[in-house]
């Protein structure tokens, strides 16, 4: 963390090490230097506007969203629940939430280039913050959301591992929605996700 700090050519170093100082210690364990300043600057701009997005199109064919807001019950629901409304597959997702209160999802979709037409990047900005802040309302294909392939479902629950947290383990056959549909089951009995770590096999 130091050689972050020291390495950090931005001007304002002390706001980086409090970023730091409050991300949990997993997020550093798959963030490099050059990651987790880009994820600062998005900090400095949710902070003026409660949102800040940015969109990363990757060699290997996916889209990395990165996304940075202020933490608050079913943010993780409304956020792959709009994206699925979007048609977007989601093959994986990794959500930090710091002791402040900041959230930094980063989600990767398969599809977007499949998808995309001129001014998605700015119709999924916008839409996406109205989910992130509570003002847009969700509606899935119902025809859509068959599973694909055939998994048994495994699902396990550990409130041994950590002293602060349960962990909840599970495994299925992905579909549009899955995410959504369990996420929001987790907002509806009153529980917060501060931490998911989502992988699609492809």
């Amino acid at each position: 963390k130091k050689t972050i700090l020291d390495s950090y050519a931005g001007g304002d170093k002390k706001g980086l090490e409090r970023f730091i100082t409050e991300m949990p210690e997993r997020y550093f364990l798959s963030a490099s230097p050059k990651r987790i300043y880009n994820d600062y600057a998005l900090v400095l701009a949710a902070r003026n506007e409660d949102f800040a997005l940015s969109i990363d199109v990757r060699h290997d064919g996916t889209t990395e969203l990165t996304l940075c807001t202020s933490d608050s019950q079913g943010l993780f629901s409304r956020i792959v629940g709009f994206l699925s409304s979007k048609w977007m597959n989601i093959v994986s997702s990794r959500l930090y939430t710091g002791r402040d209160g900041i959230v930094v999802d980063r989600i990767r979709i398969s599809n977007w280039r499949d998808l995309w037409w001129e001014g998605m990047d700015m119709f999924i900005r916008e839409e996406l913050k109205k989910a992130v802040l509570g003002n847009y309302s969700v509606t899935l294909n119902e025809m859509a959301r068959e599973p694909v392939g055939k998994f048994e479902s495994f699902i396990e629950i550990d409130n041994e591992t950590s002293e602060d947290s349960s962990v909840l383990e599970f495994f299925s056959s992905d579909r549009l929605g899955l995410l959504y549909d369990v996420s929001s089951l987790i907002h509806e009995n009153g529980l917060n996700i501060i931490s998911a770590n989502i992988n699609t096999e492809l």
